[in-house]
């Protein structure tokens, strides 16, 4: 699995929602790498914030740091022998996986599950193919914003979406529905 940790793209939230989320899954048994992507330089932040235009060029350049380390994975001895091999992402990494899962590149190997938490779905685009299983987990009052269009999307080409929904959230393992992820993973 491919853990792409937030951040808003202007800071890397590693050690909470990469290094320390790894770790619990390495300890049930499941492979895990951690995204180290690039960020949206201070100056460009400073200067127009982030604003649409930013933002898309930059999930361009993180897509692509997201497509190259996917693609290592699959050339690692580790990865080339997974039955099954997904992301997992938080706030705007969550961005970033949906951007592997609606535009990977031709040659790339399919997305088999995907996790988010506190998903970012702005610009998120279609598809008419099939669509990995999925897990979301939101805070109270996003499900309507972030995750219907999700279930929509999922819906429309029969895909069933997992929920969990609590009252507040911290990010990484400390959310909520961190454990409804783990049983989740093992019913794949």
């Amino acid at each position: 699995m491919l853990v792409c940790p937030g951040g808003g793209f202007q800071a890397l939230h590693l050690e909470h929602e990469g290094h320390r989320v790894a770790e619990v899954l390495r300890r049930l048994g499941v492979t895990v790498w951690v995204l180290k992507h690039r960020l949206v330089p201070s100056v460009a932040c400073a200067a127009q914030g982030l604003s649409p235009g930013v933002f898309q060029s930059h999930l361009s350049v993180v897509h692509l740091d997201l497509m190259t380390a996917w693609q290592r994975i699959q050339e690692h001895p580790l990865g080339r022998g997974l039955d099954r091999l997904g992301l997992l992402g938080f706030g705007s990494g969550s961005r970033v996986v949906l951007e592997q899962v609606f535009r990977p590149p031709g040659n790339a190997r399919k997305v088999d599950f995907v996790g988010v938490f506190s998903p970012e779905v702005e610009g998120v685009g279609t598809s008419s193919g099939a669509l990995p299983p999925l897990f979301v987990g939101v805070e109270d009052g996003l499900r309507s914003v972030a995750g219907l269009r999700l279930e929509f999307l999922w819906g429309r080409v029969g895909q069933q979406v997992t929920w969990h929904q609590c009252p507040s959230s911290s990010p990484g393992v400390e959310h909520r529905g961190w454990l409804e992820f783990r049983d989740w993973l093992g019913v794949l």
